[in-house]
């Protein structure tokens, strides 16, 4: 990972997951620390995890 920039922790888990056959709507429920880049409104983790699993659950 080159960065700690939500999208590029997103893409990390992403690509972790596929490679490891574990489909991303598995995922139910996400903790964070509430760092912007987790939480952010735009490009954080967080939001970027629900815009693709609608369902999961973000705690920080």
């Amino acid at each position: 990972m080159g960065d700690a920039k939500g999208e590029t922790i997103f893409r990390s888990l992403e690509d972790y997951l596929k490679e490891h056959n574990v489909p991303l709507r598995n995922i139910t429920a996400v903790a964070t620390d509430g760092a912007p880049a987790m939480v952010g409104r735009y490009t954080g983790f967080a939001t970027l995890l629900k815009e693709t699993v609608p369902d999961v659950r973000a705690v920080h």
